[in-house]
């Protein structure tokens, strides 16, 4: 399926910003259910309805209501929480989508530039708020001293990938605009094709399995925490004081 108007340069970094910013959230999902780490989606968006004016907070809030209720979405509070969730994982997969079409632009204006340098550039800066935003109020994270190191090193991993794959596509475009044989073109066509069938493939993998682990880690969490609620205390323990 080809998107009449959009250059298909502009169609493969989109796929490739999208798939690697998924992949990022996969693994910051898994993260924050394995070990506690903080999850930046979530915290965000807690930290941005802190910052909002009143009035603007209600009347989105109002807005969610309405159509959950006139939509017969289900019971309001749960149906809300759920929006709310992907709003803000939305939140980040745009901020990351746009960050890396900017990345794609750069390398393709400015070719002496190291495209994985750059791309540490750029996960370092989205990376700071989201650690001053963990650091003041973080809702999700269990563990202190990780926090920003883990976000660092997680968003600098998808600038540096970002970068590198990058400047691979960018090389198979100059390649097939360049080329004047019959039959190379077509060559080159194949090779970029599968490159970004490989890389989808890649990262698709890494989110699936990312929101598979956290999801099956909270679930034995859960399930060892109703265990030990309902675990019977010990008649010795119980009749300590009584002994005495």
């Amino acid at each position: 399926m080809k998107f009449k108007g959009m250059p298909q340069d502009r169609l493969g970094g989109l796929f490739v910003t999208s798939m690697v910013t998924a992949a990022l959230v996969g693994i910051l999902f898994a993260g924050w259910k394995i070990a506690g780490l903080p999850f930046v989606p979530f915290d965000s968006f807690d930290w941005l309805t802190r910052v909002l004016p009143g009035r603007v907070l209600g009347f989105g809030i109002g807005i969610m209501v309405d159509v959950i209720r006139t939509l017969h979405l289900g019971p309001t509070s749960e149906t809300a929480k759920t929006v709310e969730h992907a709003i803000a994982l939305a939140g980040l997969f745009v901020i990351g989508v746009a960050g890396g079409e900017i990345l794609f632009s750069i390398l393709r204006t400015r070719r002496k530039v190291h495209p994985v340098f750059l791309g540490l550039v750029l996960g370092f800066v989205l990376a700071v708020p989201a650690m001053l935003i963990s650091a003041d109020a973080s809702e999700t994270a269990t563990v202190d001293p990780l926090r920003a190191v883990w976000i660092l090193v997680a968003f600098l991993a998808w600038g540096a990938i970002l970068g590198r794959v990058g400047r691979r596509l960018i090389s198979t475009e100059v390649v097939n605009s360049t080329v004047d044989s019959a039959t190379e073109p077509r060559v080159e066509r194949i090779d970029r094709r599968h490159f970004l069938v490989k890389l989808g493939g890649s990262a698709a993998a890494i989110t699936v399995v990312g929101a598979l682990v956290g999801e099956f880690a909270d679930a034995r969490r859960k399930e060892s925490a109703i265990m030990a609620a309902s675990e019977p205390i010990r008649w010795s323990l119980s009749h300590q004081g009584s002994a005495t």
